[in-house]
This record gives structure tokens, sequence and C-alpha cells, in this order.
């Protein structure tokens, strides 16, 4: 497991031009996201995600560089296109929480659109690697956790934000 003082160290295994580019690119391309899904014993669980997908092989092999050398793993696929309009792409996941920090962390000073769902994140991924710490098995029904993801699904819907949002959003 990760200690905080090797996270601090990963953290700057990038450089500053390299954390910024990272988070501009995920701010882009990217996603920050906690969802729920129905498990096959009926149970609901929520997931804490990081995903990126692009078709540019070379940029997504940066990308994996970057996480690599910050320390974290990731699952790297290959998706084929169902039709001939579009292009194959590559995704880069995890939902391991240690990992989301790191590389949370490291993009979060320089994130712009997708700073307020990091932050949730972050708040998220924290209680849980707390509560490991505590040798508590991580609870994901709780009522913070609930918000914690219904906020973040907000953040990322499509769309106009109702007026009572709590989110901000410029019109274009």
């Amino acid at each position: 497991m990760l200690t905080e003082g090797n996270q601090q160290e990963r953290k700057y295994m990038l450089t500053e031009t390299e954390r910024a580019w990272l988070a501009g690119f995920w701010d882009g391309e990217g996603t920050i996201t906690i969802f729920t899904h129905k498990e096959r014993d009926g149970q609901e669980k929520i997931c804490p995600t990081l995903v990126v997908v692009n078709t540019n092989e070379q940029v997504i092999a940066h990308v994996v560089d970057l996480l690599d050398r910050l320390g974290t793993s990731f699952q790297i696929a290959e998706v084929k296109s169902k039709t001939d309009k579009h292009k194959d792409c590559y995704r880069v996941l995890t939902r391991n929480v240690q990992y989301i920090k790191v590389v949370v962390e490291a993009m979060l000073p320089y994130l712009v659109c997708k700073k307020a769902q990091a932050q949730l994140m972050l708040r998220y991924v924290n209680k849980k690697l707390n509560q490991r710490l505590e040798n508590k098995r991580p609870r994901y029904d709780d009522d913070e956790d609930r918000e914690l993801q219904k906020d973040c699904q907000l953040l990322n819907r499509r769309g106009k934000f109702p007026e009572s949002s709590t989110t901000t959003r410029e019109d274009d």
C-alpha cells in the first residue's frame, strides 16, 4: 500500500509541465466519475473511475508512460469500432482508489473543467483509504458516499444544468 510519503514522492516523478499536460488531456478527453452498478448478487456498488479514451495510439502511449511514472497501473484496452465510420480507440481505466488518489492529486492543480469532479473523487477515495487504515471494511452504502456519487454524476451530466443546481456553468 502506498504511504502518504510515497504518494508525495510519486506525484513529483513528473515535471510540472507533464502534470499540467496530463490534466489538460484528462480535462478534454477523460472522465472522472463515481457511478453505481448492481453486482450479480443484486447489491448496488459505488465505483470510482478514472478513464480516458482516444483514437491516437501515440498519445495513449504517452498517457500510459506518465501514469506508469506516477507508480500507478491502469487497464489498457483497444476497443474495436463496430462500424467502418469510426476508428478503433484505446481506453485507459482504473477503479483502484490508491491509484486514483495519486493521479488526481498530480493533476488537481492544473484541472479546469473537471476540477470539481476531482475534488469530489478525492473526498471519496480518501474516505475509503482512511477506512482501510482503521482496519474497517470500506462501506459503499452510506449517505455521504451516495451524495458524493450523485454530485459527481450531476457534474458529468450532458446538457444544460437546472437553475437549482449547486454547480455553475456559463453558457457558450
